[in-house]
């Protein structure tokens, strides 16, 4: 059955944290796949989902939009993807995901946030750059 919740390595010395899984972050469909052997090592990253046998607790990234609700598939993954960005220890998150396998309800060429999950922990980290206040001239306020 697939992990509840993504596993989150703790940081090792100076904050760093340990190494990745070698290869792509990659993106697997969970229908029909509960109890499956072959999908054990899956990261779920939806919302809870206790039906149909799964006992998946929700992940810190899932998405906050609803189809319905909120839009259509396509709207409701673009919002996704300008609110991810935004998410609480984002960077964290995507270095413990990254080179995994992540399980959502999505079928292939469909809309899916774990898609853009995957392409976010796949891409080059950027160094986290430390915003100052620049000196005043004297006489400015």
């Amino acid at each position: 059955m697939a992990q509840a919740v993504a596993p989150v390595p703790a940081p090792t010395r100076a904050g760093t944290t340990p190494a990745a899984s070698p290869g792509p972050t990659t993106v697997v469909d969970l229908h029909g796949k509960c109890g499956d052997p072959a999908y054990a090592d899956v990261v779920y990253v939806g919302r809870p989902m206790f039906q149909g046998g799964w006992r998946l607790y929700g992940h810190p990234l899932a998405n906050p939009y609803r189809v319905g609700r909120d839009g259509d598939a396509d709207l409701v993954v673009a919002k996704y993807e300008l609110w991810l960005p935004t998410a609480r220890n984002l960077q964290r998150h995507l270095d413990a995901l990254r080179g995994h396998r992540l399980g959502c309800w999505c079928g292939p060429g469909k809309p899916c946030h774990a898609r853009v999950i995957a392409r976010f922990a796949d891409a080059p980290r950027l160094p986290h750059i430390h915003r100052t206040r620049q000196p005043q001239e004297r006489g400015e306020h």
